[in-house]
C-alpha cells in the first residue's frame, strides 16, 4: 500500500508542528554592550512532542509513526486534539 500524507477533515494537507528551545549565544564586546551576531547558536533538548497542525481551519491531530528502518518513520494522523 502507498504512503498517503496525512490530511486534515477540511481536506488539506496537514503540517508537522514541534516547539524547539533554541540556545543563544552572544560575545560581550569590550565596551560592554552584547554583540549583534551570536558567538553560538544551539537547539536544546528540551521540546514537546509535536502536532500535526491544519494552516487552514487550524485543527490539530495528534500524530503516529510507521517505522521505516532504525531511525527514519513517515507521519500518520491520530485522533483530533479538541
Amino acid at each position: 500500500m502507498a504512503y498517503k500524507k496525512p490530511i486534515c477533515e477540511c481536506g488539506e494537507e496537514l503540517l508537522f508542528e514541534v516547539e524547539e528551545v533554541q540556545v543563544v549565544q552572544y560575545e560581550i564586546l569590550k565596551n560592554g554592550f552584547v554583540a549583534k551576531r551570536p558567538f553560538h547558536k544551539g537547539i536544546h533538548g528540551d521540546n514537546n512532542w509535536g502536532v500535526l497542525v491544519c494552516n487552514t481551519c487550524r485543527k490539530q491531530y495528534e500524530f503516529n509513526r510507521s517505522f521505516v528502518g532504525k531511525d527514519k518513520f513517515k507521519m500518520l494522523r491520530d485522533e483530533e486534539i479538541s
